[in-house]
């Protein structure tokens, strides 16, 4: 008798046969598959035979033989698999000539179907105001579950699907322009927009007012500067800056700080003009000749 005659005769089990997965397509939290089931026949007569259950090129963590003809994946440590077989690897009595003590299945190949990831395409509004807007977002297999949407960095909900290619949420104030949007579906999958789709709009400067501040002994007269206009962005956001007559003039601590309205001093005459500018996270507005001195 040949070797691999010898070797095979010393096998206990059949090769098992696989013909579907339940379900079929990814069903994933955040720690992998849910209730995976393989279904086929010739798994054995309890959990003792099965060697390992393979999903995607991923190996279940935990496997329960619910009968010769079913068995359930748990613990799966991956959402993203490298393959779409499924496999079934059966104890065997003997080492086979290539190193190996099961007996693998046949059938399962491209089993796993894997959905489409969801992309952004577009956004409407493009730009929105300083304190936050709802936006909706365009693109292909939105309609699948998603886990979250950013906006640059910032999370945006909450997240109300409309239609399978558009989903609606809420981006909170901030500032910037061309940001991108991110997207995570609930497999795990995180898409990025290939162009920054959405802006905040820049500051607008509507009236400046320069006032002087209290004259102390020794000291010479310094002068406060209050703002008012729109999209100043939140008072949290630190990439802040305002500039008065040539002169940086900063927000003053505990003084009024909105979306539509900022005070700040540190002012002292002579003065180089009478332009105002405000940079809000890079996007800058001038305001020319918005004073008297």
């Amino acid at each position: 008798m040949d070797r691999d005659a010898s070797a095979i005769s010393l096998l206990e089990f059949e090769p098992p046969v696989i013909s579907g997965l339940l379900p079929s397509t990814e069903i994933a939290e955040r720690d992998g598959f849910v209730n995976a089931t393989v279904v086929g026949d010739d798994f054995g007569p309890n959990a003792a035979a099965v060697d390992s259950v393979w999903i995607g090129g991923i190996m279940c963590g935990s496997v329960t033989h619910l009968s010769t003809s079913q068995l359930k994946c748990g613990d799966l440590p991956a959402n993203v698999f490298p393959s779409r077989d499924v496999v079934v690897r059966m104890r065997g009595s003997a080492i086979t000539i290539d190193g190996r003590n099961y007996v693998e299945s046949v059938g399962g190949e491209s089993m796993l179907r894997v959905p489409a990831a969801p992309v952004v395409v577009g956004a409407q509004p493009a730009v929105i105001p300083a304190v936050g807007a709802n936006v909706t977002l365009f693109g292909p297999n939105l309609d699948d579950a998603l886990d979250w949407v950013k906006v640059g960095d910032a999370f945006c909900n909450p997240m109300v699907p409309d239609t399978e290619f558009s989903v609606t949420c809420g981006v909170p104030a901030g500032a910037g322009v061309d940001l991108r949007v991110y997207v995570r579906s609930a497999l795990g999958r995180v898409t990025v927009s290939a162009l920054g789709l959405v802006s905040f709009a820049p500051p607008r400067i509507d009236q400046v007012t320069v006032s002087p501040l209290p004259v102390y002994s020794g000291q010479g007269v310094n002068y406060s500067a209050v703002l008012t206009g729109e999209h100043f962005g939140p008072s949290s956001l630190s990439n802040f800056s305002i500039t008065v007559g040539g002169q940086l003039c900063k927000p003053t601590l505990g003084g009024a700080r909105s979306d539509f309205g900022v005070e700040c001093s540190g002012l002292q005459a002579p003065w180089t003009s009478n332009d105002v500018t405000v940079s809000v996270n890079g996007q800058e507005s001038t305001a020319f000749g918005a004073f008297v001195y």
